[in-house]
């Protein structure tokens, strides 16, 4: 490794390595300098972290208030479209139909940002939203990403 490489790690983990690390997530880095030496025995070890915390700091995802997945609550209650309650029956609701439809859904209100996805790539998405609703998504996986 060149003596600037650095190991990027997005989440609630920790990571050493002889190299300069960071951790990267919300509005937050935090660098930690490498040792000076590449054979350095100087084992940083962080200690007392919260990772509850930590994660709904750097999640940009994890919104506060709702309990169903990727819902922002305030831009909800911002276009006052619907109650919380009525979005989330229409957010179950359309979790039952078909893939097309449920992706139609996720996209309409992604668009008009009451839901957001954060970094998650669509295999997290769907497997986020599988562990929601297990009653109501009978698809695999593949049929999710054609129309997502």
């Amino acid at each position: 490794m060149a003596e600037h490489d650095s190991i990027f790690v997005n989440g609630p983990f920790i990571a050493y390595q002889s190299v300069g690390t960071q951790f990267i997530g919300g509005t937050h880095t935090h660098n930690y300098p490498a040792p000076d030496t590449t054979h350095s025995t100087d084992h940083r070890v962080i200690e007392d972290i919260d990772f509850e915390d930590l994660s709904s700091s750097v999640s940009p995802e994890s919104h506060s208030g709702s309990l169903y997945p990727f819902v922002v609550p305030d831009k909800l209650a911002e276009l006052n479209l619907y109650s919380m309650e009525e979005f989330e029956s229409m957010y179950r609701a359309a979790a039952a139909k078909e893939a097309p439809d449920f992706v139609q859904f996720l996209k309409q209100y992604k668009q008009l940002g009451v839901l957001d996805f954060g970094r998650r790539n669509k295999k997290q998405i769907f497997e986020t939203l599988q562990a929601f609703f297990p009653d109501e998504i009978h698809y695999l996986y593949n049929n999710f990403i054609y129309y997502f």
